[in-house]
């Protein structure tokens, strides 16, 4: 599996040791594309200790252009088997908005994006956002319940409105999706925000 980091900061990568590829998005605002790479060559350079493939790739567009420009980035850069880890610590929200949709729809299983912000961040398990996202709605219910607090199987019953049958049913399911887990006779959901 490759590990692969997308930023939206030409700034060292903070959540892997070393990656095999550094994809930094940056605004192309030069007048030529070499006077582009000219301008960020220094920049390239100085990054290379931290993955072994360092890549710069413009922005030109915005809007609805600017979403699919950052997907198909995403997607030429990173198979269905790497591991992609979106840093967003850039302040344009455009980018990081643009950037995080487009990481939420990649086909890669083990999407991370880690959004920093002055005082804390935020990891997002894309994995599990997106199972979280295919629940259905008795499903959600006993996930938020579980996610307020840890329940056993006789609170969680005498909580959510439905048979007990399926309420087991659910519940190997959500286990099974890893969006819940179970310990000491105990059910309580996992977090996709840490």
């Amino acid at each position: 599996m490759k590990t692969i980091v997308v930023k939206t900061k030409p700034i060292a990568p903070r959540s892997v040791e070393k990656a095999d590829k550094l994809v930094i998005l940056a605004w192309h605002r030069e007048k030529t594309l070499e006077e582009f790479y000219e301008k960020h060559k220094l920049l390239v350079d100085a990054l290379k200790s931290f993955a072994n493939e360092v890549i710069l790739e413009p922005l030109v567009s915005s809007g609805e252009r600017l979403y699919r420009s950052v997907l198909s980035i995403l997607m030429y850069h990173a198979d269905t088997n790497s591991e992609v880890i979106v840093e967003l610590d850039s302040e344009d929200v455009v980018l990081n908005t643009a950037l995080i949709f487009a990481a939420l729809t990649l086909p890669n299983p083990t999407t991370k994006i880690y959004a920093e912000s002055i005082d804390n961040y935020i990891v997002v398990d894309v994995e599990k956002y997106r199972k979280m996202l295919a629940l259905d709605s008795k499903e959600r219910e006993i996930y938020i319940r579980l996610l307020h607090s840890a329940m056993d199987w006789k609170t969680l019953a005498s909580t959510v409105n439905i048979p007990k049958s399926t309420l087991y049913r659910k519940l190997r399911r959500l286990i099974k999706n890893n969006l819940v887990i179970e310990k000491n006779n105990k059910y309580m959901s996992v977090d996709v925000f840490r």
